[in-house]
């Protein structure tokens, strides 16, 4: 008889399909609920949007869940589908969380 040596046990992961399910459901327990922001915030994001001259920006966004974060220059704002765009990333204004001016 050969000895296998020391086998490990996965409980929760023995099967493909309970990885996948098990990873689906970290991701689904790490999501939180979209941030609001006060007038203030919400004035200074516009005024900022509003006088941008074409400098390096932070721009954090929510999405799906999750905020993400994103530097480069504003390569367009479009006013009517009411979204910017950085660095080929189409952000909604509803879902920017924070925008700040690089420049000093």
């Amino acid at each position: 008889m050969k000895n296998r040596g020391m086998m490990r046990w996965l409980a929760y992961k023995s099967l493909n399909q309970q990885a996948d399910y098990l990873s689906e459901m970290a991701y689904e327990r790490g999501k939180q609920t979209r941030p609001l922001h006060s007038n203030e915030e919400a004035e200074e994001i516009n005024d900022l949007l509003m006088n941008y001259q074409g400098g390096s920006v932070l721009l954090r966004y929510y999405d799906d869940g999750y905020t993400q974060e994103i530097t480069g220059r504003i390569t367009k704002i479009d006013s009517i589908c009411k979204s910017l765009t950085i660095a080929n990333t189409k952000v909604a204004f509803r879902d920017i969380v924070e925008l700040r001016n690089l420049n000093f």
